[in-house]
């Protein structure tokens, strides 16, 4: 019984990942266009095209995507000890702000704003994303274990 209960959330476990690693990819490829709307809201005296907000949301999210497999290299045990027992939290810190410095100088490059304005229009447009996709984000994972709780 106990048995049959381990196996029983080993297999919950299995289809939880399973189905996590399957929406992902679309979860992401969702939040382009919504990326990219945020830029042109944020950015619409610059009156560019919508696919050329589209196109940048396209580089910053691979710049991203290509970065993250960094973080757990970099927060590995056999890398943190050349730093004599820093915690692995500075190395996300790390990632987290370089990827702010990236789209700041990025944000700057591409519309060509002042660094103020730009600061403060990159503070507010990645707050305003990350709470939007964090919320959505939620709302997936609670239906997806609402419907694998039901398989229990």
């Amino acid at each position: 019984s106990d048995e049959a209960q381990q196996l029983r959330q080993e297999s919950f476990l299995n289809q939880f990942f399973g189905d996590l690693s399957k929406w992902t990819p679309l979860y992401m490829m969702f939040l382009l266009p919504l990326f990219a709307w945020l830029l042109q809201g944020m950015f619409r005296k610059a009156k560019f095209p919508y696919m050329w907000h589209f196109v940048h949301a396209i580089h910053l999210n691979t710049v991203f995507l290509i970065l993250i497999p960094l973080v757990p290299v970099l927060t590995s045990d056999t890398f943190m000890e050349s730093f004599k027992g820093n915690m692995p939290m500075y190395t996300l810190l790390i990632f987290v702000t370089g990827m702010f410095v990236y789209t700041y100088i990025s944000l700057h490059t591409v519309y060509r704003r002042g660094w103020i304005r730009t600061f403060v229009k990159t503070t507010v447009f990645l707050a305003i994303f990350t709470f939007i996709s964090l919320a959505i984000a939620a709302v997936l994972l609670v239906f997806l274990l609402s419907t694998l709780s039901e398989q229990l």
